[in-house]
């Protein structure tokens, strides 16, 4: 964004469109092939892209109940597969701060218990779960989207300018809301920040309009927010678990980890990205 190169922003929205239709078909086909960390970590992103995508075109497509039916049948499988990728993640995580010892604990075993069972919920999920009803939505999509070809060029880009600036207005606010000791307000930020992310990266170099993020901090503060998420959620799961009493090395660690990570992001985005004034800046806009 911002250096717009000469294109029909119908065609490219198509364009764009039928990509992800293929990347998330293809990660879905690779993740039923093959339930790995990697997998699921690949059709979680190629989703997220999708999703980013759908919810334009259900605002501007007279099929919206089609649009509607792809984000239904995602986010079930997001669903599904969140919770295995968070035992994924943990697992990386307590091998991290433990070392060759994090496999002899009993959280680990415990965690190997459950990703197994999780596994096992998703391998049967994406079994009788195919890509028919996916690519029966996706036929009637990308009918809708050639048809926006009979919009004007410069109202439909306006149209879709305005989307990034309402996800980006959104995503401010709630950045500008996080307090670093609440972990809960910087995962709605994280939450909101996702979406605007993946809609600027849809549209990236094809739309006359200059992100207040760019690509190297939405990627950067994602990943900064996703990681505070992750130490939580695994703080939580450790303070849960029957034996925390023996976990007391990893407990320190994770406390301290967290707190520098959200230190680091309090840090970021009031000082490099200056949220008040960019804040302040939409007031008076």
């Amino acid at each position: 964004m911002g250096q717009p190169v000469k294109t029909d922003i119908a065609s490219y929205l198509l364009e764009e469109l039928k990509k992800s239709f293929k990347q998330h078909n293809r990660a879905f086909n690779r993740c039923k092939k093959n339930l790995t960390e990697n997998s699921v970590h690949k059709l979680r992103i190629s989703s997220r892209k999708l999703l980013a995508l759908c919810s334009i075109l259900e605002r501007i497509c007279r099929d919206k109940k089609s649009a509607a039916r792809v984000e239904n049948i995602v986010r079930e499988r997001l669903k599904c597969l969140s919770s295995l990728r968070d035992i994924h993640v943990m697992q990386s995580t307590v091998g991290l701060l433990m070392g060759e010892a994090a496999r002899e604990t009993a959280f680990y075993e415990e965690l190997e218990s459950k990703e197994n069972k999780l596994s096992k919920k998703a391998k049967k999920h994406l079994r009788t779960h195919t890509l028919k009803e996916t690519k029966r939505y996706q036929r009637r999509l990308e009918q809708q989207a050639e048809q926006l070809a009979s919009i004007d060029d410069a109202f439909l880009s306006s149209i879709l300018c305005d989307f990034v600036r309402i996800a980006e207005h959104e995503a401010k606010q709630a950045l500008s809301e996080c307090e670093a000791s609440d972990t809960a307000t910087i995962h709605k930020a994280r939450i909101a920040f996702k979406h605007y992310r993946y809609l600027c990266s849809a549209f990236e170099n094809a739309l006359p309009y200059t992100p207040a993020f760019d690509s190297a901090q939405r990627t950067q503060l994602q990943t900064l927010m996703g990681v505070i998420q992750d130490l939580d959620v695994l703080s939580k799961r450790v303070e849960a678990s029957d034996h925390k009493q023996s976990l007391g090395s990893l407990q320190t660690a994770l406390k301290a980890a967290l707190m520098n990570r959200c230190v680091e992001f309090c840090t970021f985005t009031q000082g490099r990205i200056s949220l008040s004034q960019l804040a302040a800046a939409e007031a008076y806009a």
